[in-house]
């Protein structure tokens, strides 16, 4: 976490902030040009919202954590919004970005983040690499991602490249910086507030924001582009930190806890 956080349990107002650091300069991505200008100018932040991604090849599409992920920054959070994709497969990736560029509110949609094949785009050590540089040029107010174990495998990686405290389990959106999130294994409910210079740093609950449509464009989508090479160097030089060896996954035909929007457990009772 970054420095200059200040937490209170119960009902108070938890603080949390970042150290800041100093701002990079980079050449913007040229659909987005005209906004950085003027608010580099007044020393504030441009772009809205980064919102990150995960779409695996076969999943038939984008999973719920994504959608939630996407629904909060929808209809919550700073527009417009820039999705970069995540993905094991070309394919799969392509896919995702064609149907997340067909949303409201969505200025542009990066995938590619790696020039190898296979998981490789998923491993969080080269992908956080990726987004903290993709941070630096795009200085948007916001970045969030689903509180899955993708989310949860990148999100502290990048806050701690970022210098900046990141809020983890979001469940309501209060404001642009105030959120609500579940301490003591949900038992109880804090209402966190960023006071840093950001970026601010959000995980989202699938169950919070999952139900929530999402809402297509009026008219053409948003341009589909390909990670530019800088960011894609940048997740390279940190590949040999990791390696996707397999995954193995156990198939049950019973619903995913973390997905239900509600689960009720009696026991016997309720055989």
């Amino acid at each position: 976490a970054g420095a200059g956080a200040e937490r209170r349990s119960g009902k108070e107002l938890t603080k949390v902030g970042s150290s800041g650091g100093e701002m990079w300069s980079r050449t913007l991505l040229k659909s987005l040009r005209g906004a950085r200008q003027s608010s580099q100018q007044s020393g504030e932040r441009s772009l809205g919202t980064l919102c990150i991604v995960e779409a695996k090849d076969g999943a038939g599409g984008l999973d719920s954590a994504s959608k939630a992920t996407l629904a909060c920054a929808q209809k919550h959070l700073p527009k417009p919004f820039v999705a970069l994709v995540a993905s094991d497969a070309k394919g799969a990736s392509e896919a995702a970005a064609g149907e997340i560029a067909s949303l409201a509110g969505v200025e542009t949609v990066l995938h590619g983040v790696s020039d190898k094949e296979g998981a490789n785009g998923l491993l969080a050590e080269p992908l956080s690499q990726v987004v903290a540089a993709l941070v630096g040029k795009l200085e948007p107010t916001h970045v969030v991602t689903g509180s899955n174990t993708f989310g949860k495998n990148l999100l502290p990686r990048v806050a701690a490249l970022l210098d900046s405290a990141p809020i983890t389990d979001v469940v309501q959106v209060v404001d642009e910086s105030t959120f609500v999130r579940p301490i003591y294994a949900g038992n109880a409910l804090s209402t966190v507030k960023f006071v840093g210079k950001g970026p601010l740093l959000l995980s989202v609950r699938t169950t919070a924001f999952g139900s929530e449509a999402l809402e297509t464009a009026q008219g053409a989508g948003a341009e589909v582009a390909s990670v530019g090479a800088e960011e894609v160097a940048a997740g390279a030089a940190a590949e040999a930190l990791s390696e996707w060896v397999g995954e193995e996954k156990s198939e049950s035909e019973r619903p995913q806890l973390d997905a239900a929007r509600g689960v009720v457990s009696g026991g016997k009772a309720l055989q």
